[in-house]
């Protein structure tokens, strides 16, 4: 059952996905390279909402921030990535946000 903190959680989540791939676009990346962050990041997306109904109260779900789920080292567990190249595509994407999201905390705007 999706209730209205599971709708405003995913919609802060989306919005900072697409601030991220804006971000990609404006880096002169190729769109074959665009279109891959953008699946690693539904494959992350898809994994921070199972979190959220798996392990969260219906309060606290306002409070999670896209920072506990990235790293230097890469996002959570992707249950849906077998292949090793899959694994490494997707923490590659999952490091590119966390340096955004640390440098985006630093300035307090979207980097340049």
């Amino acid at each position: 059952m999706i209730t209205e903190e599971d709708a405003e959680a995913g919609g802060r989540l989306v919005a900072e996905f697409e601030e991220f791939l804006v971000f990609l676009i404006r880096s002169d990346l190729s769109t074959k390279t665009i279109k891959k962050h953008a699946g690693n990041l539904w494959y992350l997306g898809g994994e921070i909402i199972r979190d959220l109904d798996d392990e969260f109260e219906t309060k606290e779900k306002s409070n999670i921030r896209l920072l506990d789920y990235v790293g230097s080292d890469g996002g959570v567990f992707c249950r849906h990535l077998d292949q090793e190249s899959e694994l490494k595509s997707y923490d590659a994407t999952c490091r590119k946000l966390w340096r955004y999201l640390m440098q985006k905390d630093k300035i307090g705007s979207e980097p340049e």
